[in-house]
């Protein structure tokens, strides 16, 4: 009995030291599992994604097309004399910047490039539109640009006319201004004629004839002392167009054309 007591005794003991493992080796399984379930972390993650980019794209280019605005001329005078330096050192980009198409197509067929010599000689505003004198060696060049402003810049010169001659006496420079105008009248084109003849004088023209027609034939040009003056004449109409020219009109730069007189016949 008593032996059988002492083992009875034992088997508890055992029986309670299991238990006691029991709850030891579950008390770290459950510390482990909530070690697990709290180490990711998505929030911060999620906080740098969304707060890191590349900046808008747009701004730059307004800064640009600003700067390029900015740099153009602010007269007719200089606006001319920029595209005239552009022609002259072959810069067709930078002309086609300042004048119509047209226009940049009539300067660099006159010369390619056109050279650094043209000097300004003057500009005289009429009707709408500035006119610039530039000289070379004998040659004139008469750039128009309209006065009408396109947004917050000048309009582009419209007009390039080339004349050649020794000056402004010249038989061959009067007869291709007076040619000029009379072409610009005989078309119907008041704005043309006024930039070429003060208002009077167009007024005259376009009293008698509106047009002037396609007929009308350079005779001659006198370089007389006091009067230089062009003789037309329309075959048709059989009738003559004499043009007087101004010559303290001419040195200062104006339109010159003044005084048309019209007769009946070829000569007389």
């Amino acid at each position: 009995m008593r032996w059988l007591g002492a083992v009875s005794v034992a088997l508890l003991l055992l029986a309670g030291c299991g238990r006691s493992d029991d709850a030891d080796d579950a008390t770290p399984t459950t510390t482990t599992g909530a070690t697990a379930t709290t180490a990711p972390s998505s929030t911060a993650a999620t906080t740098v994604s969304t707060t890191t980019g590349p900046p808008p794209p747009s701004a730059p280019s307004t800064t640009a097309a600003t700067d390029d605005g900015a740099a153009l001329p602010a007269t007719a005078q200089d606006w001319m004399a920029e595209l005239v330096r552009a022609w002259g050192a072959g810069d067709r980009e930078g002309a086609a910047t300042l004048a119509t198409p047209d226009t940049v197509a009539e300067l660099f067929a006159h010369a390619d490039p056109g050279g650094p010599d043209w000097a300004l000689q003057g500009c005289d505003g009429a009707a709408g539109s500035t006119v610039c004198t530039f000289t070379d060696a004998g040659e004139r060049l008469l750039l128009s640009q309209p006065s009408v402003a396109e947004g917050d810049r000048l309009a582009p010169v419209g007009q390039a006319t080339f004349t050649e001659g020794d000056g402004p006496a010249s038989e061959t420079y009067l007869g291709e201004e007076a040619s000029r105008l009379v072409r610009a009248w005989g078309a119907g084109d008041r704005e043309v004629a006024a930039v070429l003849a003060p208002e009077l004088t167009v007024a005259t023209l376009f009293d008698r004839y509106d047009p002037g027609g396609g007929r009308w034939d350079l005779r001659d040009c006198l370089r007389l002392e006091d009067d230089p003056q062009c003789l037309f004449y329309d075959p048709v109409r059989d009738e003559r167009l004499i043009l007087h020219f101004d010559r303290v009109a001419r040195a200062a730069g104006e339109a010159a054309i003044a005084a048309p007189e019209f007769r009946t016949g070829a000569s007389g």
